[in-house]
């Protein structure tokens, strides 16, 4: 009996000791899981903050993206009102340019009935000179022929004076017609320097109008871009909130694997401290025995 006994102590203060150094292993086991749990806690949470960052910096970035459609749109829209009015003022540009071309047109008529004035003028005065001729030579002749050709010098005298108003009046005429044909030709010089200015003012038109149209298509690929990227970066705003929530139960499992490695490490030391106590017991049973 006491051969038995000697032998179930000594097995079981060997099963102490190994156990108690697969204790202090463990042991030293948990504690590395516990610090790698702790620098992985650390590490998550450092990565959930920067995703934080990342999230609202890019929610700034889409709202910026935002502003910069809105802008672009409004361009647009004040390039497209630009056009518009432009286009307006080239058509009445064009209106006028054609009233007077027309007007142009109508004084050229004028000139030419202005020409055969003058040619009637010229021809009346013609025949004014004619006439006064022809008086001057019968009122020579009434004269030569006395008392009877008294009368007939009398009408001679009246149709001389005649036509030497039908003269006078002829070349008031001319004057007339010389100051008007140089007014319209004056009137003409200035609106053609008008219609030249204006097909200038009108190609400068035509180019601005050529330049928004290039700033249109512009804005509108800007617009369309930066409704791209504002789709990206939501999506993007999205997919970091996603990560962000992970990284949070990430981090919320590895608080209770720590604390869980922390109560298995608890454990150990429990185990240690029993098998500690074991070792006492025999040693106390191997004392009685000796005494």
């Amino acid at each position: 009996m006491q051969v038995n006994l000697k032998v179930v102590l000594d097995e079981v203060r060997l099963v102490s000791i190994a156990l108690d150094d697969e204790s202090k292993k463990l042991g030293a086991e948990m504690d590395r899981v516990v610090a790698q749990s702790v620098q992985q806690h650390d590490r998550v949470q450092g990565t959930a903050a920067a995703t934080e960052e990342l999230t609202v910096s890019v929610g700034e970035v889409a709202s910026s993206v935002n502003n910069t459609a809105q802008a672009a749109s409004q361009s647009k829209a004040l390039v497209a009102d630009s056009t518009r009015s432009m286009d307006s003022s080239m058509a009445a540009t064009t209106r006028v340019v054609e009233a007077v071309q027309a007007s142009n047109a109508n004084i050229g008529d004028l000139n030419r009935a202005i020409e055969k004035i003058g040619v009637i003028t010229k021809t009346i005065r013609e025949i004014a000179d004619q006439t006064n001729l022809l008086a001057l030579n019968a009122a020579i002749e009434a004269a030569r022929a006395g008392d009877q050709g008294r009368g007939f010098a009398v009408v001679a005298d009246e149709v001389r004076k005649l036509a030497e108003r039908t003269s006078l009046s002829t070349t008031d005429i001319n004057n007339t017609v010389s100051e008007f044909r140089k007014v319209t030709h004056q009137a003409v010089a200035s609106m053609e320097q008008a219609v030249s200015e204006v097909e200038v003012g009108m190609g400068l038109m035509q180019a601005s109008v050529t330049g928004l149209d290039k700033i249109r298509v512009s804005s509108d690929e800007v617009a369309t871009m930066a409704d791209t990227i504002a789709a990206a970066s939501r999506e993007q705003a999205v997919a970091s909130q996603d990560v962000a929530v992970n990284m949070e139960q990430v981090s919320s499992l590895i608080e209770q694997n720590t604390q869980s490695a922390r109560n298995a490490q608890q454990c150990v030391e429990a185990l240690s401290a029993t098998s500690a106590e074991l070792r006492n017991v025999v040693a106390q049973f191997e004392l009685i025995k000796r005494g």
